[in-house]
């Protein structure tokens, strides 16, 4: 195999490994986009919300807060094995939702 054909080869294995990781972040910023949604809505839903429904809407914030933490992590995870090492624009595009 020639040189030439070798550089074409893992050029494109480069850019399909580029693609793959590209729509991994996507998916992970998208989940953490839902969940950061919910955590507002829920957040809403519970300022007026007496009794036992606020008790289950505390409950569900909690877990989606807890859920887009995780997510938040994954995506700094995945941003650094890219070699993405500051990660203020994750602070500022995608803040961590209040402990209630």
């Amino acid at each position: 195999m020639s040189v030439k054909r070798d550089l074409q080869s893992a050029n494109a294995w480069e850019a399909e490994l580029n693609k793959e990781r590209a729509g991994a972040l996507g998916l992970t910023a998208r989940k953490l986009e839902a969940l950061l949604q919910r955590c507002g809505e829920l957040r809403d839903e519970l300022a007026t919300a007496r009794g036992a429904l606020h008790e289950l809407l505390l409950a569900d914030y909690r877990e989606a807060r807890e859920e887009s933490e995780r997510q938040r992590w994954n995506l700094c995870v995945q941003r650094e094995a890219i070699g993405v090492r500051r990660h203020e624009d994750v602070d500022r595009l995608y803040p961590i939702a209040p402990k209630l």
